[in-house]
């Protein structure tokens, strides 16, 4: 579209023509330009959702300003980044937001914004309420609060501009535009709050339809107001369209009637004490002409020319709105066609301007008609902002500019906030939907305002997009054309790529969704991998490709061992393959082929495990989607006739063990394709190039749902892509819910901006059923209930909405009540309730008291229903069993218990394991392999029992048994006692103690465990008791082996090598390193024995725990072993031990 407006431009002045006007003056009306969103919609657009999905508005945005890390816009829009927003939005860096409902009045708009260091934005304009308040024009956002407040409820003409001065005693706010009063006080086109009053500023300015567009404080002397518009004089001096007030009084920026500049201002800022810019619509400034929108004021009446000549004046109405600038380079923006050096030489262009200082060139891709340019802090990044004038879709749009850093060659970088994927040639031709977020692959670069390479994670919740970062990059260095789940937390991708994340990987690759990393499954390939399937541990690959990792295999290969090897699936197949799928464990391929392993097969073919198979005819042209359906496969692609079926253009279903071939309704015409099928519950989605399907008269555009019976469109469908209609294609989708994601080359989803990636929610009821007993069990003749919650998960309203349940036979009934409608039995056992409507996320509820008569378990089931179609019933029904016990006790059933093993030990404290369940009593015992085990009841869902930790290890049986009256024995659940993982320890001595200052001897042996044994790497000694740690000593396996003392942090306080002569100190106790040893077959056999020989200080006074760790070469840690008992400093005779 710039391409064909500069080509406009051009022919308009070979011709003669006059180039169209650009809406200059804004003292006359603003174009109220045509929302998107309004656009050929139908009604079912509202169910596409193009949230944070889209960075433009909906129309104009005037004005921007930052605070802190946010960014605030306003203008004329409704919608932003796919949200709604009324004139006013907030950007966090990941995504935007509404400022509570906005702005709001006939024709309302903001033309100015700004932002204070107190936490409140101020907007102005024309409005006549904010956030639901009254307010004219002026209106306070404080982001705290989330609260909109009036700084004025009666102004008499526009206000265009507003700047905020930091005070301490709070914001003094002052305010420009057409008006001569607010709120009473008589105020000519510039006003001042403070304290939640206004005053003018001396007589103001004044003038034939006077109107100030841009005011600024000078940051040196916040008193110096600067106020730029259309005007002749302030307080009654001679002041051409630009003033100065000093705080008292107004000034001219010049002398005599060459003052000022002579034509509108739209722009003002100090850039130092004495150093002014402006710009606008002027071509002189003082006496300096020309001057072409932009100049500058440094002081002692002179003015001069900012950037060369400026805007080249051939445009009528030609203006610059925003001027920014780094050392060396100064940047604008504005409605011009050309800027002019300080020779004459004219540049050609509507782009975003950057001087040099002696010449103008435009920046690629900039965006046109700026407004605003925001430099971000004292970073070389700027916010900007203006209006697109685009025809056939009028916007507005907000970017972040990342000018070329000096010296480099990288290209300046206009980057959208929010919005979907982006980049040169972009398209998504793969999409995964999963819990943990949506998997989009494609060609593309950017992802919102973030480098993303050809793959990304679309967060539904938030909104956001993510990388899928590897060793050195992230993504893919080339395009994905396929994914795929593999296990329960990896994903298989595939395209035409060498690289993923950093790693030699070709055309496929392996994405581990936990542990956040790409791995490597092929070495070499030599074409494109287009598809994927995918069979418990079998992966199967299809593509253009002949030959992968040195083995030919045909456009087909199979792994069996998650990617490690692949093999061929008999000789191959004769062309392309584009689609694969797995049914029953049987394998379909559908490409562009007329062989399979040397058997005809037209462009299908079927693999029994140990051939290839031709589904009967065939297709006549290329199959590019397969997806098991129902009992069918279905089948999409460019054909025109399937077997020769009729009515099997673009889509059709196959049987996968006949092979007979049948239509659904007409197809979608010759001519059109299928590219993408999706299946949900008993409706298939299919997406590709098509405009119609008959009979049908909703018309589906390039995306349709089959329902049972015909095809529907999904709102406006899918549109937009390169301006051909033809070029528009939908390649990929996926399922999660009630929401469809779907993939392609588009621009718009329902009417809606939504480029290349677009959000579905399918309108449709969705009726769960929640059905629950107050208990169980229940003794027989107690009464209890069922109560039972209804809700329609569903985005529609559902009508005639009825709920039944049945009951078992020896049931009776009490009061039964109904949050709506009414309830009665249609017989004996069965309940009827007629519910009438429940709206979306609507919930209902029934109570049923019952009191059963007999003991047995009794069960009962609850279903809900509407006339509504509903592709997903499984949550419709419910159903529910109760065990009704004789008076006395229940029998008790166990769940879990926690844990449910531990590793033996040989000394140390009972382990305590937690059980939980049902029909726990107080006299509920533990039982383990038939020995009452000590049992502590806690609640009746909850009981304790303890093991002692020399356990045998093995398998052990665990029940609850309560006693008569009733009760009996529950299931039984394992508990697993395990051996130590790293080896087999004991000390000695493992009880008794020492006196302060005395030595002792721990040794330590340790034994491997057999198969396979570990080499030791550490053994820790502790002794721990509740007051902390007594002593921390370490023996480290090497050459000489070493030993370590260690604080209670567990940092090390000294180091020696075993047997020198050293003492190592702590706290609370001294090392003898020479007195300690080490000896055994070590690295080389299966057992060690260490000596550890320690004094304790008066500190270490106490008993405690002797733990023991150790490490393996494997880095297992085993630990803490508790081995025994030992007291420091109780008793005056200790046994055993050993003393020097």
């Amino acid at each position: 579209m710039r391409r064909m407006l500069q080509f406009l431009a051009i022919v308009m002045l070979v011709i003669g023509g006059t180039w169209p006007q650009f809406q200059a003056n804004a003292a006359q009306s603003e174009p109220n330009l045509q929302a998107p969103t309004a656009l050929n919609a139908v009604a079912d657009d509202q169910f596409w959702n193009n949230d944070n999905l889209v960075a433009d508005a909906n129309n104009k945005i005037n004005a921007i300003t930052t605070l802190n890390n946010d960014l605030f816009v306003g203008g004329l829009f409704s919608r932003v980044g796919g949200i709604d927003a009324a004139r006013v939005a907030r950007w966090n860096g990941e995504r935007w937001f509404a400022l509570g409902s906005g702005i709001s009045g006939a024709n309302a708009k903001i033309e100015a914004i700004d932002a204070s260091t107190s936490g409140n934005v101020y907007a102005v304009g024309e409005f006549a309420s904010a956030g639901g308040v009254a307010a004219d024009s002026i209106a306070r956002w404080n982001i705290a609060t989330q609260q909109w407040s009036a700084l004025a409820t009666n102004v008499n003409g526009s206000v265009d501009a507003v700047v905020v001065v930091p005070d301490a005693n709070g914001d003094i706010v002052y305010v420009g535009g057409s008006f001569t009063s607010i709120d009473g006080v008589s105020a000519n086109r510039i006003a001042r709050w403070t304290n939640g009053t206004w005053s003018a500023l001396a007589d103001g300015l004044a003038g034939t339809n006077a109107q100030v567009f841009a005011v600024a404080f000078n940051p040196s002397n916040t008193a110096q107001i600067l106020a730029g518009g259309v005007f002749t004089s302030a307080n009654g001096l001679v002041a051409n369209n630009i003033a100065l007030w000093d705080g008292n009084a107004w000034q001219s920026l010049g002398t005599g009637t060459n003052n000022g500049v002579n034509g509108r201002v739209r722009f003002v800022d100090f850039r130092s004490s004495n150093f002014v810019v402006v710009g606008g619509s002027f071509t002189s400034a003082g006496v300096v002409l020309p001057v072409g929108g932009s100049a500058a004021w440094r002081g002692g009446n002179t003015w001069e020319a900012f950037t060369g000549r400026g805007f080249n004046p051939i445009a009528s109405n030609s203006e610059i709105r925003a001027i920014a600038e780094l050392p060396g380079r100064i940047f604008v923006g504005g409605n011009y066609f050309g800027l002019v050096n300080s020779s004459g030489q004219v540049t050609t262009g509507n782009l975003m301007g950057l001087w040099n200082g002696t010449t103008w060139q435009f920046i690629p891709n900039s965006p046109f008609k700026i407004s605003q340019i925001e430099r971000i802090g004292t970073t070389e990044q700027f916010f900007v902002t203006g209006e697109s004038t685009n025809i056939l879709n009028p916007s507005g749009f907000v970017s972040l500019f990342i000018p070329t850093p000096t010296g480099s060659n990288q290209p300046h970088q206009f980057l959208p906030l929010g919005g979907t994927i982006s980049g040169p040639d972009n398209a998504v031709f793969a999409v995964h939907a999963s819990a943990s977020g949506v998997f989009v692959g494609g060609e593309f670069n950017r992802a919102s305002d973030q480098a993303i390479n050809n793959i990304a994670l679309f967060n539904p919740t938030t909104r956001t997009w993510s990388p899928l970062f590897g060793k050195t990059e992230n993504g893919t260095n080339d395009t994905v054309r396929a994914i795929a789940p593999f296990g329960s937390d990896q994903l298989i991708v595939a395209g035409d790529f060498s690289e993923a994340g950093g790693i030699n990987t070709a055309g496929v690759a392996k994405w581990d969704i936990g542990d956040q990393q790409w791995f490597e499954i092929s070495n070499s390939i030599n074409g494109s991998v287009r598809a994927i399937a995918i069979n418990g541990s079998e992966i199967v690959i299809g593509g253009d490709f002949t030959q992968i990792d040195g083995t030919t295999v045909n456009h087909i290969a199979r792994s069996t061992n998650g990617g490690n090897s692949w093999s061929a699936l008999g000789s191959g197949i004769g062309g392309p393959v584009h689609a694969l799928v797995f049914r029953s464990g049987t394998l379909f391929a559908g490409g562009d082929f007329s062989t399979a392993s040397g058997v005809s097969a037209n462009n299908i073919a079927r693999w029994n495990g140990t051939a290839w198979q031709a589904l009967r005819g065939g297709t006549d042209d290329i199959v590019f989607s397969l997806a098991a359906f129902g009992t069918q496969i279905a089948v999409g692609g460019s054909f025109n006739l399937a077997d020769g079926v009729a009515g099997t253009s673009a889509i059709a279903l196959v049987h996968p063990t006949t092979g007979v071939w049948s239509p659904l309704a007409q197809g979608f015409g010759i001519g059109n394709t299928v590219q993408t099928l999706a299946v949900r519950g008993t409706d298939l989605y299919a997406a590709g190039t098509f405009f119609y399907s008959q009979p049908n008269p909703t018309r589906p555009t390039n995306i349709a749902r089959w329902d049972g019976t015909a095809w529907q469109a999904l709102g406006s469908g899918i549109s937009g892509g390169t301006g051909n209609a033809d070029s528009v294609k939908g390649f990929a989708m996926s399922v999660r819910g009630d929401d469809l994601f779907v993939g392609g080359i588009f621009d718009a989803a329902g009417s809606k901006s939504s480029k290349r990636f677009a959000q579905w929610t399918q309108p449709e009821v969705d009726l769960a059923v929640s059905l629950r007993d107050s208990a169980d069990p229940v003794q027989v003749n107690t009464p209890f209930q069922y109560n039972v919650s209804l809700i329609n998960q569903g985005i529609i309203t559902a009508t005639s909405v009825i709920y039944e349940q049945t009951f078992d036979s020896s049931v009776s009934f009490g009061n039964i009540s109904a949050s709506q409608g009414t309830c009665s039995f249609s017989n004996a056992t069965t309940l009827r309730c007629t519910l009438g409507t429940l709206t979306p996320n609507a919930r209902a509820t029934v109570v049923v008291n019952a009191t059963p008569t007999q003991v047995r378990t009794i069960t009962s089931r609850g279903t809900l229903s509407s006339p509504a179609d509903e592709p997903i019933t499984a949550n419709n029904q419910q159903q529910i069993s109760t065990q009704i016990i004789a008076p006395g006790n229940p029998v008790p059933t166990i769940s879990s218990i926690t844990p449910n093993s531990f590793v033996q030990q040989a000394i140390g404290l009972p382990v305590q394991i937690s059980v939980s369940g049902t029909g726990f009593v107080a006299s509920s015992k533990v039982f383990v392999d038939g020995i009452e085990r000590p049992t502590t009841f806690l609640n009746n869902v909850q009981i304790n029992f303890s093991m002692p930790v020399n356990t045998a290890l093995g398998n052990h049986s665990v029940i609850v048994r309560n006693p008569t009256p009733g009760g009996g024995d529950s299931n039984s659940v394992n508990l697993a006692v395990l051996r130590n993982n790293v080896g087999f320890s004991s000390i000695t001595p493992d009880t008794g103690g020492v006196d302060v200052g005395l030595q002792t001897t721990f040794t330590i042996s340790w034994t491997h465990t057999t198969d396979p044994w570990r080499i030791i790497d550490s053994l820790d000694l502790r002794l721990v008791n509740a007051d902390g740690i007594g002593l921390w000593a370490r023996f480290t396996e090497g050459v000489s082996g070493t030993f370590s003392l260690l604080n209670s942090e567990g940092d090390i306080i000294g180091t020696a090598i075993a047997e020198t002569p050293n003492i190592l100190s702590s706290d609370t106790a001294e090392l003898d390193v020479e007195a300690s040893s080490f000896a055994g077959s070590g690295p080389t056999g299966f057992s060690m024995n260490v000596t550890f020989n320690v004094t304790f200080n008066e500190a270490a006074r106490g008993r405690y725990n002797i733990e023991l760790y150790a490490s393996d070469d494997h880095g297992e840690l085993q630990g803490p072993d508790v081995l025994g008992t030992f007291d420091v400093g109780i008793h005056q005779i200790f046994l055993p031990m050993t003393i020097k």
